[in-house]
């Protein structure tokens, strides 16, 4: 019996790696705000001791926009708090938040 031949089309996959910054840092100058503000947020996602990362940075930076509206008229609601809220809720509920919050 002749082995099965599989063709894969990766065509659609990305070769450029997510961009991250290299330290919190970094990652504060980056989102426009300061280290205690990005503190904040590692304390909120429960993830204080994790290592910096793509995807960790993407969710400090979606927080901090979220957040960031609050402070440029988007409501009150706009709070840490409120994020973790939406984001239990699920990522659907979260995502279509931050869409209508212009933060995606």
């Amino acid at each position: 019996m002749q082995p099965a031949i599989v063709t894969i089309d990766i065509s659609s996959v990305s070769a450029s790696p997510m961009v991250c910054p290299r330290s919190w840092v970094e990652a504060a100058n980056w989102l426009g705000t300061t280290q205690p503000t990005i503190m904040g947020c590692r304390k909120a996602l429960n993830r204080l001791n994790d290592p910096l990362s793509a995807e960790l940075y993407e969710e400090i930076r979606r927080m901090v926009r979220f957040c960031d509206r609050r402070n440029n008229g988007g409501g009150g609601r706009c709070t840490r708090r409120e994020y973790m809220r939406l984001k239990n809720l699920g990522r659907e509920v979260l995502d279509q938040e931050l869409t209508k919050q212009g933060v995606m």
